[in-house]
């Protein structure tokens, strides 16, 4: 046995197989772990959601959580919005504890490293679960943990989509696990989906569709060969799985639903929904890498992937590959909008696509698609009827190849002749190619075989995929870059009080007002409270009826039309106005000149206030306060937050009931005289639906310990 062999031989376990799969993922990501001040950053230019949206949200829940408070309200922007019930609170994401001890952005770089191995290691175990071989099962891990879909989408800040990602595979082997046998299986698909909810909706619903779809190709199988017995057991596994989930994930589930009514995203158009579809014509751009690094649009996934799907589907004698392949061409024409009319049909017909927007990130699933083809593909090889057959076709396998090397090369001519630019990933994908050929030809004639050449297929992979992963990366000090105040912030975060702040640019340094709690009107959220956006696209001026995610949504218009409120502004509690645009109204006074101009709003209300008296907040905390009032005759005590189904207040310890006033700020009605105001959101719905998760735990828990109790007697 040469030392090759023995080296593969070595490898040949399943714990190996995954310790190697961390080992390269850690490598790639070692260059973001080695200091706590280093961010992951998009190399494309644009801006990353992660300074503007995850930031502050965790940097403030972690500081709430060191003070034994679980943040479930944030006044930090938007005029507040509820955290119980919002499926974008990734700080409800049990992960997410690891802020409470490393620095912000290590704990992002790590946490991204560490869910880009999870994706990898269970679509490894999930390719092992169909007796394919260990190195057929680590290409595809590979090819899933570094699609480049996934990737760009780490850089761009896009860190719960892709989080909530990355246990689709884990959802989909507990399920095959169940079909093998194990019915806790099943209940640990159902964990494993209830987990994503904080994270992403959008992805979570896709993870529940393709685990229906995947339970329905099966009984549709299993009915045509009228196996009754399999029937009922598959009828009985997504029965546990569907249950199992909404059990583990009431303490999202329960006061989302409560929620509900009240989200601005029921006033959803197609066009909303439509938003970054794919245009028809970039998809070309699935056959070779584009230097357009936009994430919502990037379909590529490296040549080798695709070569191995090919491979996989000739004569395939796996029913479950073609659920795969329907799995990519139904994913590629969805990511494709309104352009074809299964998106419409999807958007008016599916319950809960209504809700749904950016359509081409339906393209996750068919990336995984690739990963688990690509895996099949390889394990193909270790059959010789592949090579019996496709030894009959070995001159038009080589026109074919000539072809893609001619249209390969001419296409980088092209860029470094008439564009002036060189296409460095379009040569790498070019000699990826030609070195799999080389492979491939050695194997169909006998002198390569079948293991050493999967083995081999490994490092051609890194090779076609991490240079191009590394091309949508950069690495940022955040010391340096985001958290280094600027005049006119230092000038706003100077004043002591409570009050908000509005930027129509969208370009104030939300992470540094996180960490220095100044509050913003402005925001970008997953869940709005449609009567809060309403009040504050008056307030602004922001006349755009559609949605998006940034509040108000005319926010990151660089030339604003929207021409701002000072009163409407005022009673928001927004005491100042940083723009670099400058505002004519006289009730907005310059004060400050410099990297932006601040103005004071001379129409300013305090967070709490009443017509005719005096009110005065006794102590804040998240979700919570205690105000002093003294009232010179009947009136209403309006607080500057939002409403919402939740909040309660006890007038000197008698429950009165808090409205809603002003469109959507917070109102309690009190009587003459002084009183001792208690304001808390605590809704029900959250208070049952924590309890429920964790009492489904604690039952979870005592199965597993059972059934490890059995395997041990």
């Amino acid at each position: 046995m040469t030392r090759v062999e023995k080296g593969i031989a070595w490898l040949d376990t399943d714990w190996r197989s995954i310790t190697l799969m961390a080992l390269i993922v850690f490598v790639f990501f070692s260059p973001s772990l080695i200091s706590p001040n280093i961010l992951i950053w998009p190399n494309s230019g644009f801006s990353a959601d992660i300074i503007h949206f995850h930031w502050p949200d965790l940097v403030s829940f972690a500081s709430h959580l060191r003070q034994g408070q679980l943040a479930i309200w944030d006044s930090s922007m938007a005029l507040g919005m509820p955290i119980a019930g919002d499926p974008g609170a990734i700080f409800l994401y049990p992960p997410t504890l690891i802020f409470l001890f490393l620095p912000p952005a290590l704990s992002f770089n790590l946490l991204n490293a560490i869910h880009v191995f999870i994706g990898g290691a269970f679509t490894f175990l999930f390719l092992r679960s169909y007796t394919i071989s260990r190195p057929s099962a680590l290409i595809g891990g590979l090819i899933f943990a570094f699609a480049p879909k996934v990737i760009i989408h780490i850089a761009a800040g896009h860190l719960g989509m892709v989080w909530c990602l990355m246990w689709l595979p884990a959802v989909l082997f507990g399920l095959k696990r169940a079909m093998d046998g194990s019915l806790f299986a099943s209940a640990c698909a159902g964990l494993a989906t209830a987990i994503t909810m904080p994270n992403m909706i959008q992805i979570s619903y896709y993870i529940m569709l393709v685990a229906s779809a995947f339970g329905c190709w099966h009984l549709a199988f299993a009915l045509s060969k009228k196996e009754w017995q399999q029937v009922r057991r598959l009828i009985i596994i997504f029965a546990v799985y569907p249950l199992s989930f909404i059990l583990f994930a009431s303490f999202v589930l329960f006061p989302l639903s409560e929620l509900l009514p009240y989200n601005s995203r029921a006033n959803f158009t197609v066009a909303d929904a439509n938003l970054y579809a794919l245009p028809s014509y970039l998809l070309i751009t699935w056959l070779a890498p584009t230097l357009f690094q936009f994430p919502e649009w990037t379909i590529f996934m490296g040549v080798l992937s695709q070569l191995l799907v090919v491979i996989a589907l000739i004569q395939s004698h796996r029913s479950i590959s073609w659920f795969f392949a329907m799995m990519i061409l139904l994913t590629l024409i969805f990511s494709l909008g309104a352009a074809t009319p299964l998106f419409e049909f999807a958007f008016r017909f599916i319950p809960g696509f209504g809700l749904l927007r950016v359509p081409t990130r339906a393209w996750f699933f068919g990336a995984f698609s690739v990963a688990v083809l690509g895996g099949f593909g390889t394990e193909k090889f270790s059959d010789g009827r592949l090579r019996d057959d496709l030894q009959k076709f070995q001159k038009w396998i080589g026109r074919l190849a000539g072809i893609y090397i001619v249209g390969g090369i001419t296409a980088f001519a092209i860029d470094a002749f008439l564009f002036q630019r060189w296409h460095g990933q379009l040569a790498l994908q070019l000699i990826t190619f030609i070195a799999f050929l080389t492979l491939f030809f050695a194997w169909l004639r006998g002198r390569l075989n079948a293991r050493l050449l999967q083995w081999l297929l490994i490092p051609l992979l890194l090779f076609d995929l991490l240079p191009l992963d590394a091309t949508y990366i950069q690495l940022n000090d955040v010391g340096a870059k985001f958290l280094k105040p600027s005049p006119s912030f230092e000038f706003i975060a100077s004043h002591d009080g409570i009050f908000r702040v509005y930027s129509p640019g969208g370009d104030f340094q939300y992470a540094l007002a996180a960490e220095r709690g100044v509050e913003t009107l402005e925001g970008l959220l997953s869940l709005q409270l449609s009567h809060s956006v309403r009040v504050i696209n008056e307030a602004t001026g922001c006349l755009n009826a559609h949605y998006a995610t940034a509040v108000p949504p005319c926010l990151y218009d660089r030339f604003p039309i929207a021409i701002p409120n000072a009163e409407k502004l005022g009673k928001l509690n927004v005491r100042f106005v940083s723009t670099q645009n400058p505002l004519e109204d006289p009730n907005f006074k310059l004060i400050f000149q410099n990297d932006h101009r601040v103005y004071e709003n001379l129409l300013w209300q305090p967070r709490v206030r009443i017509t005719n008296g005096k009110a005065e907040i006794v102590r804040r905390e998240t979700g919570r306060y205690e105000i002093k009032v003294r009232a010179n005759e009947t009136t209403e005590l309006i607080v500057s937050d939002s409403w919402a189904p939740g909040w309660g207040a006890t007038v000197d310890g008698i429950p009165v009931k808090v409205d809603r006033v002003e469109g959507a700020l917070i109102g309690i009605k009190i009587e003459s005289g002084d009183h001792l105001i208690h304001l808390i959101y605590d809704p029900i719905a959250w208070r049952v639906g924590w309890q429920v998760s964790f009492i489904s735990i604690i039952a979870w828990s005592v199965w597993l310990i059972i059934i490890l109790w059995r395997q041990r007697r």
